[in-house]
């Protein structure tokens, strides 16, 4: 009875006896109560694949260019890895479903075959205890009436016994399930670590690139701007240098015009001395002659 299952349950619940129902009806109600179970697990594990999916399709469309490129490889992995097991997770949440909605319809039909065990037990023991009782047991006290009592009370021990035994196999089938599921359950988490430790070391990869760019550039800019001091320093010398070469250049030509000057003059039987000495005297010439003029007006 333990490999039954739902599709042969309808053809072969006429051939049931007493504790093959009660069995049956103790699996069945747990079977429902774990596939309840099942359901809600499997959606919040919809549920949290599909938040992780969009939060890394998030955090990838926030990376710059260059993170993206690095980053896009494994991230393509996970996502496919993570499709793969949404789809697995819907598939078995959808048999559930279904499993969930058939159950009680054949829940109901084994306790209705379980009344009508009952009654035909009920009524073949009460043949039974009348016929056994005959005349005596109608008598008040009788020894059969108390016979009576103790099978009744060692039927109620059995089928108490009987039926506890059936819910532990029940719960020992149902344990069993839940077990494999969660094996399952640990083989697809197992994956989903082993590809997530593989982003985290991709992403601890980028990260120690970064710093050393970070390094790098902070470098660059160090001995970029050690080497402006330098340019300036050097400008400044060249505008200095300039500037004396300049003055030097303007020295040398007013030496190079003096002589020429000087050797035009001497040229000429004159000097620069001389003419301006002639200049001199020529001026008080010029302004003699203006006071006598002005004299005589």
């Amino acid at each position: 009875m333990e490999g039954i299952t739902s599709a042969n349950l309808v053809a072969e619940l006429s051939t049931l006896d007493l504790v093959q129902t009660i069995h049956i009806i103790s699996m069945l109600t747990a079977q429902l109560a774990t596939v309840a179970l099942d359901i809600v697990d499997v959606g919040k594990s919809i549920r949290d694949h599909e938040e992780q999916g969009q939060l890394c399709v998030e955090y990838y469309q926030r990376a710059s260019q260059k993170k993206r490129q690095i980053l896009e490889p494994g991230l393509r992995k996970w996502l496919a890895n993570n499709e793969r097991v949404l789809v697995e997770f819907k598939q078995r949440k959808k048999l559930l479903e279904t499993e969930f909605m058939s159950s009680p319809t054949i829940l109901e039909m084994v306790i209705k075959h379980l009344w009508s065990l009952l009654d035909k037990e009920a009524t073949e023991q009460n043949e039974t205890a009348s016929e056994m009782m005959g005349g005596f047991g109608k008598a008040e006290g009788g020894p059969l009436k108390r016979m009576k009592e103790m099978l009744k009370e060692n039927a109620d021990k059995v089928t108490f016994s009987n039926r506890e035994t059936s819910q532990f196999k029940c719960l020992v089938l149902v344990h069993k399930k839940d077990i494999e599921f969660h094996r399952s359950n640990i083989k697809r988490w197992n994956k989903c670590i082993q590809d997530s430790e593989k982003l985290i070391q991709e992403l601890e990869k980028t990260n120690k690139e970064y710093k050393e760019d970070i390094e790098k550039n902070r470098q660059e800019i160090v001995e970029l701007k050690q080497e402006e001091e330098v340019i300036l320093a050097i400008q400044k010398q060249g505008e200095a240098r300039e500037e004396e070469a300049q003055r030097v250049l303007q020295a040398v030509l007013q030496q190079d015009m003096t002589r020429f000057l000087e050797g035009e003059l001497e040229k000429a039987g004159l000097s620069l001395e001389k003419e301006s000495e002639g200049d001199q005297d020529q001026k008080i010439a010029d302004d003699g002659e203006k006071k006598m003029i002005k004299n005589k007006v």
